[in-house]
């Protein structure tokens, strides 16, 4: 009788479950399908696009392989730029000129891709290897890089392979505590003065070969080689996991946070916009418009733009599309975003939300298909006549 009694609890438990499940898929797919009606009956989204001058670059996957692909605002032109090696993966956002002519890749070697001149590349063959990221002026990289004895090493080189390999900084210490330890998310002030980056530490537990999660440290470092500040470190510690974007007047940080978005300004003061935890947050990369004035990212429902303390937040895509990382037009008024529903696509709107358009969506066996959707699109500024 006990036993029995027991199925029956326990049957009774997995009906209540699967009955909630259910429930709450209905409701979802009830509150997406009011969503959807109340964008299309909303006069704001109304407007066509503003322009159709520019181009996108973005990456998609075939074969296990990541390449990278232009396609115009109009929807022509599209160009494979890359065959990279099988099984090669972006582990972040494309690393573009600030002038948007330029994309340096490593692949174990750092090579530059001409994006005025698709299918023109250059090895740059003395370059150290790292996280990569380009000076203001679009002249110079720098390659930051952490080794077994936990020194940091910061260089900056040429971006057309001329030149020697300055080292910055050959042994900054590493003040973060762990066993394993690596460096990410490099990002070059707009004023040339300063660069972010991340440290990730793992600790090791005693007596076990097994590793504790990792640790994410914020650092700030001047380019004349002094010692870096973590800030995740300071009295009032900045809770910061990457992903970062100076602000155009480099006088605050954005990045990514435990609980959403984060951004920091030069007296280390800091606001958090919290976003409620979806699959993708861990691509969450804020993008500042070319203005300063707001931030383009993204929540589990739609691209979202907000002021830079997440006031006056503004879900553009709501009810037509489930969209991530937003990239602004050269001109702050058009917004690009890679969007999964229904297949992968990569779209562009007013900064508004109106004017919503699909510029690329694979057919099925040729570019893309299902499985081979676009991620991290790049705003490029349209080509000059003499560039074409």
């Amino acid at each position: 009788m006990l036993r029995w009694g027991l199925l029956l609890a326990l049957a009774l438990v997995a009906a209540i479950l699967v009955g909630g499940y259910v429930f709450l898929i209905v409701d979802k797919q009830q509150r997406d399908s009011d969503d959807r009606s109340a964008a299309e009956a909303d006069p704001r989204f109304q407007r066509p696009l503003v322009a159709t001058s520019g181009r996108i670059l973005f990456v998609a996957q075939r074969d296990q392989t990541d390449d990278f692909y232009i396609v115009n605002v109009d929807g022509s032109g599209l160009t494979r730029l890359t065959h990279m090696p099988r099984g090669w993966e972006l582990s972040g956002m494309p690393v573009v000129s600030p002038d948007g002519s330029r994309l340096a890749i490593n692949t174990g070697k750092v090579s530059i891709v001409r994006l005025d001149r698709p299918g023109e590349a250059l090895p740059l063959d003395r370059a150290p290897l790292g996280s990569l990221a380009w000076s203001p002026d679009g002249t110079h990289l720098a390659s930051l890089s952490i080794d077994f004895k936990k020194r940091l090493h910061l260089y900056e080189f040429n971006a057309d392979g001329d030149g020697a390999v300055l080292e910055i900084a050959a042994t900054w210490p590493s003040t973060a505590d762990g066993f394993s330890q690596s460096v990410d998310d490099l990002a070059w002030s707009p004023d040339g003065k300063l660069f972010a980056f991340t440290l990730y530490t793992s600790h090791r537990r005693p007596f076990s070969r097994s590793l504790d999660p990792q640790y994410t440290h914020t650092y700030i470092a001047p380019i004349d080689g002094r010692a870096p500040r973590n800030l995740s470190v300071e009295p009032n510690p900045v809770t910061l996991l990457g992903k970062f974007a100076w602000s155009p007047d480099s006088r605050r940080l954005a990045g990514r946070n435990g609980e959403g978005i984060a951004v920091v300004d030069v007296d280390l003061k800091w606001k958090q916009i919290p976003i409620f935890a979806h699959m993708t947050d861990f691509a969450q990369r804020p993008a500042w418009s070319p203005d300063g004035q707001h931030l383009a990212w993204f929540n589990p429902d739609s691209i979202v733009v907000s002021n830079p303390d997440g006031g006056q937040q503004q879900e553009l895509t709501r009810g037509r599309c489930r969209g991530v990382h937003p990239s602004w037009s050269d001109d702050g008024r058009r917004i690009a975003f890679a969007c999964y529903e229904p297949r992968g696509a990569v779209f562009v709107m007013n900064a508004d939300g109106s004017g919503l358009t699909s510029i690329h969506v694979g057919p099925e066996d040729e570019p893309f298909g299902e499985r081979y959707r676009p991620r991290y699109p790049v705003w490029l500024p349209a080509l000059a006549p003499r560039d074409k």
